[in-house]
């Protein structure tokens, strides 16, 4: 199924995750959201749990990876950049 909504952002993290091309347009989706609540609860821009209401089979667990990896990804870099 071809998801309409937010093509690029699809696009993007196809590019990043050649290994996930198994996934629906719905899943990328579904996981890139999931990764983003990651990064709110992470840096603070969220407070208290957030709930982000998917079925089954969605990609909140690849989503959950990516963001995961990502902060990682991210942290090395900031690391690195300090004296």
């Amino acid at each position: 199924m071809v998801c309409c909504m937010f093509p690029e952002a699809i696009l993007a993290k196809r590019a990043k995750y050649p290994e996930c091309s198994y996934l629906s347009d719905w899943q990328v989706h579904s996981a890139h959201l999931t990764s983003g609540a990651i990064k709110q609860l992470t840096f603070g821009w969220q407070d208290g749990p957030l709930f982000v209401p998917m079925p089954t089979g969605s990609g909140k667990t690849t989503g959950a990876i990516w963001g995961i990896s990502e902060l990682v990804e991210e942290s090395h870099v900031f690391c690195e950049k300090q004296p």
